[in-house]
């Protein structure tokens, strides 16, 4: 029972020792509180209450259903307060309260005792989250994706408390009031990164374990403080995987040496925009036949996100925004090859160039700012 969102109406009572394994109301119009029997089910192993219209506090009760190993509340309208029994929950390794209205005045330190957690979400409250992040977080040591990003935190957090999680994947801090402070790493000792999100985090510098980074999808370090030129290890790395890259709004002067091409051969959106970048415009990538993009799995939670492939004769870019510099020269010709473009914002740079007309040809172009 899924994605019916014409069905309406209110979860019903269940006796607390019914045989129910699974439920699942995701994308229903269901609405009102869910009732306390519904989170003191003695078998229920997977309980996915998301995209619904549910709203009120959670019971403690919810801390006693010790056989979950899946529990999803996102994007309702929950408030008040996080249960601190939820760090009951042993055998959980799916987490997912993001979207909703918490009114939390710091994270619950509890989350520590969640030892098996691979899945964290608690990004964009409308309520936010306030306080730091507690330490206890780095003793979830099966940790594959976590993401904080769009609330109220605060304070100094070290990086390094993160980069000792040896399995994750997927980290994302955007968007608080965080200053992040990093080391010096090596290659032995930090993850792989697939998707790595620290935009507004007062960050200064190109921290120094992106250099052992080969494997980044996307990456988004918008809005912080970081002075210079992008150096040349940053457009070496991640070459056949890397689908999204945004710097928006630093102090970016250029290039340590400028590429004669974007490297990244599947890359979809490049956002350089708001900076101080001076020189030429960077050339779109080659040609490619393959390019990537990510799909959120309905049908398991324990598989957040899958990667398609499709072929397709030409270049991937669809959004690209180098406005706001001191780039100068001319309109690159190679643009004409960028036949999914739908956005092209170059304006307020240094460029001199006859109209490009030429641009008028790509078919999927709707956005055209010179």
């Amino acid at each position: 029972m899924a994605e019916n969102d014409n069905l309406t109406g209110n979860l019903l009572e269940f006796h607390r020792s019914s045989p129910l394994k699974e439920l699942s109301t995701w994308g229903i119009s269901f609405s009102g509180i869910v009732p306390d029997s519904t989170c003191n089910l003695e078998s229920i192993s997977f309980l996915d209450l998301s995209g619904c219209n549910f709203s009120g506090m959670l019971p403690a009760s919810l801390g006693s259903v010790t056989k979950l190993t899946v529990l999803d509340l996102g994007s309702n309208q929950f408030w008040g307060q996080i249960p601190t029994s939820l760090g009951n929950l042993s055998q959980l390794t799916f987490l997912d309260l993001r979207e909703n209205n918490f009114d939390v005045p710091t994270l619950p330190l509890t989350l520590g005792k969640l030892s098996k957690l691979t899945r964290l979400y608690l990004n964009s409250q409308t309520i936010n989250y306030k306080g730091m992040i507690p330490s206890s977080i780095s003793q979830l040591k099966y940790l594959e994706d976590l993401n904080f990003a769009g609330n109220n935190l605060g304070g100094k957090v070290e990086l390094d408390i993160f980069l000792k999680h040896r399995n994750i994947l997927h980290l994302d801090l955007s968007a608080n009031k965080l200053t992040v402070l990093t080391k010096n790493s090596t290659n032995a000792t930090i993850p792989k990164f697939n998707i790595l999100g620290l935009a507004s985090c007062n960050l200064k510098k190109f921290p120094n374990f992106l250099q052992f980074q080969d494997e980044l999808e996307m990456f988004s370090f918008s809005d912080n403080k970081i002075h210079g030129e992008i150096p040349t290890w940053f457009w070496n790395k991640s070459k056949e995987t890397m689908v999204m890259v945004d710097l928006l709004q630093n102090f970016l002067t250029g290039f340590e040496q400028h590429p004669d091409v974007i490297p990244w051969w599947s890359l979809i959106s490049l956002d350089l925009s708001f900076n101080i970048l001076q020189g030429s415009l960077p050339i779109p990538p080659p040609s490619i036949h393959v390019y990537q993009c990510f799909s959120v799995s309905a049908q398991s939670k324990s598989q957040q996100f899958s990667r398609h492939y499709s072929s397709h004769d030409g270049i991937n870019l669809k959004m690209i925004d180098l406005s706001q510099n001191h780039l100068h020269g001319l309109v690159s010709r190679s643009l004409e090859n960028c036949t999914l473009l739908e956005i092209l914002v170059l304006g307020n740079n240094q460029m001199k160039d006859t109209f490009p007309s030429w641009l008028g040809a790509l078919p999927m172009l709707q956005v055209l700012i010179l």
